[in-house]
């Protein structure tokens, strides 16, 4: 072992010699990319090397670990002189390289699947003649093989998997002759030599380690005392364990199986949803464990009871019990499920006793995330894999739908959910304007020098057009270096947050102003050190969360119980709270800032993310739907000339913070700056994220708005609901105003106000918008608002609505003629296939589309027509 780490260390090092201009890790990328074969880590390095000699304004590092991903992902189906190729073709684009090479490499990866598919027919074929052997080594008939049925065997699963024939059965013969096989006159195949089990042993494990490999399987390493000596392997697919005793003079296969997954006999072993089931209805609490599976086999074999394994665990078998995510995988059913706006989820089922509908529920009630009011949860059946029939019923059991599936129940299904979550009435809050603006403001002038002066600095927040190739590949690099803190505490996240703001030199930010003359002595008091210490595969570091030292704790924790908070429900932890108060409030938001308008988002990794998704969450809990306000943020010493070429629409480059104050963004701009003036249909979407922190600081006597940093956005489908547009509102010698709208708003702001002059302007412009999403037709909404108009007069619908008040506003549904509509929706039975009342299909609508108009636009559009 020793040597062969001498000999890779040697190896890399005159790589990195070599290749001077590139970083070790990717060296290291390419090394194991070319299987360690020097020559080929070579060629790979030559391309990316070439690619670093090419003059661009972005760091060689954030070209390289694209071009290796490329390439390791690309590799085995596309040239990789053509992959650099498409790469310069795509102006250095990861994401346009990807699509391009997917195309490219299409008709690859189809002959890849296809031979793969021919490899595995003649595998399965072998493993199952090697085990009949292994297993039964005295019976002759196992050793003896009908060629015309080998051959009408071979045929039929060619056709049901699309693979050559004539492919497949070269690989057999290949095989069989290996094997010791012969083939007579008849046209069958004998084995009548002496058999060598352990020489036919060895091929059965390399039969399966290849299959393993490719289905990303691992093997069972043993600490029991009994087979510690034997040679083992694990068939995943067949859920049998293999066991070679070489004690005696003739070497003897054992196996233990555990379930017959194309059989339904009675002693046939599945588990389902953590637990063990036997045909005969016993259950068994697996409480995951893997070796209980092996012991119930074992028990089944020796016809004993289940009770009396309940106290034989797993240590004897398993060196460790990290085997969790492997025990996942032996679920024998489980459902994958995808809802849209989250993450792919596995849910484990017991087939034979779910029906469709508990199912249904039982997934519905994981989405209500912290009791999330869930307004849309729909199975679209002909996008599910397998399609679920139509006209399936609530009481169907899951067996009956899936039974004719090849390997039932052992199998893997494919959901898929359109789903809508949103904050209850009673989680969300709406900070009132003249709450902030009757405090007193007798020292506005000397407030605004001692909290405002730092923000006069010459920060742009916007992406320059020129600029956005850059700003992608940091953002590329810094996503696929990001550690997602999944498994770690929050405690730990907390000490994440504080490592990284004292390694950056700010521990003043952590402390008050009498702790501050001997930070040294601080770092040793909290056990600040400069190296990581790795535990558990997670960086963990030895500092101590002192409060009395490191005072912003208090002020943190004191955030966390306020009344505000607790009504929100608590959704922020403690690094959520403190990322925004250091940003805030904080001098190390500065050097933050300055790294990240050079695009170094890396430096302040923990930072930047625990920020961003704090943003996102408070965003989540706002009532954006009652938002009036135009919001103001000054720049210093910048105004913009042609502001279409130097504003990359859509894109902040760091989190800016705005306020309700003109005065305010009056002081920051200085004398030479512009203002940046946010319409409200910035804050009222709900795909830019945004959120009011004055709550933060009840002291302060104006509104504190965050706007996130926008990150990557993958779906080219959505792009347009999460840009924003800018343009040059006015302009004189001593200012220049910037105006902001979501991009959304202007795409149908035209078309609202052209509507609504047909009808005087009394009609809501968000209403007219709301009919324009829904139906798009000029002609069809005009219609609608009329026959509309006749049956709420006739109906009496505004009754009926003030009845239903107290069921509207409650539910976050606060457009009165949308409610109006809804409710006129309902009574004509429009709602029933979309499985919707009229407050629900309100109250979607609200929230989904983000009502961007405001009484002042109505205003406006008054004032135009005029």
């Amino acid at each position: 072992m020793r040597n062969n780490q001498q000999q890779l260390s040697r190896e890399v090092q005159l790589l990195q010699e070599e290749f001077s201009d590139i970083e070790r890790e990717i060296i290291l990328r390419a090394w194991k990319q070319s299987d360690s074969n020097i020559d080929e880590a070579k060629k790979i390095l030559t391309l990316i090397s070439e690619e670093c000699d090419q003059k661009t304004t972005c760091p060689s590092i954030f070209r390289q670990d694209p071009l290796m991903k490329l390439f390791e992902v690309f590799g085995k189906y596309v040239d990789k002189r053509s992959i650099l190729e498409v790469w310069r073709k795509s102006n250095q684009m990861y994401s346009d390289a990807v699509r391009k090479l997917k195309k490219l490499c299409q008709e690859s990866i189809n002959k890849l699947k296809s031979n793969n598919a021919t490899t595995e027919i003649s595998q399965e074929i072998c493993l199952f003649i090697l085990w009949n052997i292994l297993i039964n080594p005295n019976k002759m008939n196992y050793r003896e093989i009908n060629g015309e049925r080998l051959r009408n065997n071979l045929k039929k699963k060619c056709e049901q998997q699309s693979s050559d024939f004539n492919n497949v059965i070269q690989e057999c013969v290949a095989y069989l002759y290996e094997f010791g096989f012969h083939k007579k006159a008849d046209d069958n195949w004998y084995h009548h030599n002496p058999l060598d089990i352990v020489r036919l042993w060895d091929w059965y494990k390399h039969l399966i380690a290849k299959r393993f490999i490719k289905k990303k399987k691992k093997q069972i390493e043993w600490n029991y005392k009994k087979w510690r000596l034997h040679d083992t392997v694990f068939d995943f697919e067949h859920r049998r364990i293999g066991l070679l005793d070489l004690s005696n003079e003739k070497p003897i296969v054992e196996t233990i199986q555990v379930g017959y997954p194309k059989k339904k006999e009675e002693n046939c072993v599945w588990i389902f949803n953590g637990k063990m089931m036997c045909r005969q209805s016993k259950h068994l609490q697996l409480n995951g464990v893997l070796l209980f599976l092996i012991v119930l086999g074992i028990l089944l074999r020796q016809n004993k009871t289940f009770c009396v394994l309940k106290n034989f665990v797993l240590s004897y078998f398993l060196k460790n019990t990290k085997k969790l995510k492997f025990i996942k995988e032996f679920n024998s059913f489980r459902i994958v499920w995808k809802p849209d706006t989250y993450q792919t989820n596995y849910e484990p089922v017991h087939p034979f006793i779910t029906t469709f509908k508990q199912v249904f529920e039982r997934l519905k009630r994981k989405m209500r995330i912290k009791g999330d009011e869930l307004l849309m949860f729909k199975c679209v059946f002909d996008k599910c894999k397998p399609p679920i029939p139509s006209n399936v019923s609530e009481n169907t059991l899951l067996h009956d739908i899936y039974k004719d599936m090849p390997g039932y129940p052992q199998v893997e299904v494919v959901w898929i959910i359109e789903s809508f979550c949103i904050i209850p009435y009673e989680r969300t809050f709406h900070l009132n304007r003249n709450k902030f603006l009757n405090r007193d403001k007798k020292d506005l002038a000397t407030t605004l020098e001692l909290e405002f002066a730092n923000r006069k600095l010459h920060l742009n927040p916007f992406l320059h057009r020129d600029d956005y190739y850059t700003f992608q590949q940091k953002q590329n690099f810094l996503i696929s270096n990001l550690n997602i803190h999944e498994e770690m505490s929050n405690e730990q996240i907390l000490k994440d947050l504080l490592y990284e703001i004292i390694q950056k030199g700010y521990l003043c930010d952590l402390i008050t102003n009498e702790n501050k003359l001997d930070e040294s002595k601080i770092k040793e008091t909290i056990k600040y050190e400069e190296k990581k210490s790795e535990q558990h595969g997670n960086e963990k570091y030895k500092l101590i969360l002192d409060d009395s030292v490191l005072t912003i704790l208090r002020q943190v924790k004191c955030i966390y119980h306020s009344p505000i908070h607790k009504h929100m429900g608590y959704p922020l932890t403690l690094h959520h709270i403190c990322a925004l108060l250091l940003y805030c409030k904080k001098s190390c938001r500065i050097q933050c800032i300055n790294d990240q308008a050079c695009f170094n988002y890396y430096e302040w990794k923990n930072f930047d993310w625990f920020l961003y998704n704090a943003i996102v969450i408070l965003s989540r809990h706002e009532r954006k739907e009652e938002i009036e306000d135009e919001l103001y943020c000054g720049i210093n010493g910048k105004r913009f000339g042609d502001i279409t070429a130097e504003i990359k629409p859509g894109y902040f480059i760091f989190p800016v913070i705005t306020t309700n104050h003109m005065e305010i963004a009056q002081f920051c701009q200085g004398d030479k700056g512009c203002i940046v003036k946010f319409h409200p249909s910035m804050r009222r979407s709900r795909f830019i994220s945004s959120a009011n922190v004055s709550w933060l600081f009840p002291t302060q006597f104006h509104q504190t708005i965050l706007f996130a940093r926008t990150g990557p956005n993958t779906n080219e489908k959505t792009e347009e609901l999460f840009l924003w547009n800018a343009r040059i509102e006015n302009e004189d010698k001593k200012t220049q105003t910037i105006l902001l709208t979501w991009a959304i708003y202007d795409k149908y702001i035209k078309q609202v106000i052209e509507i609504s002059s047909l009808w005087n302007h009394v009609v809501d412009l968000n209403f007219i918008f709301f009919m324009l999403l829904s139906y798009k037709d000029k002609d069809t909404i005009i219609k609608y608002l009329s026959y509309f108009e006749k049956s709420s007069t006739q109906n009496n619908n505004e009754e009926a609505y003030k009845l239903m008040m107290q069921k509207f506003y409650p539910n976050r549904a606060c457009n009165y003629e949308i409610n109006l509509f809804s409710i006129f929706l309902e009574r004509a039975g429009l709602l029933r296939p979309l499985e919707h009342d009229a407050v629900s299909y309100a109250t979607w609508w609200t929230i989904s589309i983000s009502l961007p108009f405001v009484e002042k636009d109505k205003q406006a559009a008054i004032t135009c027509t005029k």
